[in-house]
């Protein structure tokens, strides 16, 4: 019986200076897609691996007034030639105008071999900082050459690197339409408040309570 009423103080305890988070739910942080997540589907430009030329694109976006963790990329993609390997999905900082340090990777294990938006699910601990620019790039590997379709909302500034993510590699595109994609994430919670005065006087009865009952327990 004690060992029940020591259990409800101290769940008590916990409630009034305030119980867990709910996870925040996954948003939107940049997305050049049209409506219905429509894209231009033409083939324009393709990403390809180190035995096919070795083309790596990347696309310019800023996060809103909200730091959010990274969650999720979709990318429009097809396979177009050689094998279907896998596709790195990377999200780098900005530096100068071009792609930066590299903040992390996802990848999907192959491209969809008809058009269609392709999934890169990453950890959820990568924080992009509020109305900071990264750059989403994608890159093949092996000999496989991957078309990556243009968006439709006319949104601009991409580049490309025809060697490694190193900053010197890239040729940068300022004025070109950028390459279809969609950056989700969800926000990052604010700092817990400190408890007000009025609710740390209310957490010292069930202090007490807890109290008494372990020295009960050990009479």
């Amino acid at each position: 019986m004690q060992r029940w009423c020591w259990l409800g103080a101290l769940a008590l305890a916990v409630g009034l200076l305030g119980g867990a988070r709910p996870a925040a739910a996954q948003t939107t942080i940049y997305s050049n897609l049209g409506p219905g997540d429509t894209y231009i589907i033409a083939p324009d430009g393709a990403i390809a691996g180190p035995s096919a030329g070795n083309y790596i694109f990347a696309n310019a976006f800023t996060v809103g007034s909200s730091s959010a963790y990274l969650q999720q990329v979709r990318l429009a993609l097809q396979h177009y030639a050689g094998s279907n390997t896998a596709v790195k999905v990377h999200i780098l900082a900005d530096e100068g105008g071009r792609p930066g340090a590299l903040q992390e990777t996802a990848t999907l294990a192959s491209a969809p071999t008809t058009s269609a938006l392709a999934a890169a699910n990453f950890s959820g601990t990568t924080v992009l900082n509020a109305n900071s620019t990264y750059w989403l790039a994608g890159e093949a590997t092996g000999d496989a050459v991957v078309l990556w379709f243009r968006n439709k909302q006319a949104k601009k500034g991409w580049a490309m690197s025809r060697s490694d993510l190193s900053p010197a590699a890239w040729s940068v595109r300022a004025d070109e339409s950028q390459w279809a994609f969609e950056v989700q994430g969800s926000a990052v919670p604010a700092p817990a408040a400190v408890p007000e005065p009025g609710a740390v006087l209310l957490f010292l009865p069930a202090l007490g309570v807890v109290v008494f009952l372990r020295r009960q327990r050990s009479v």
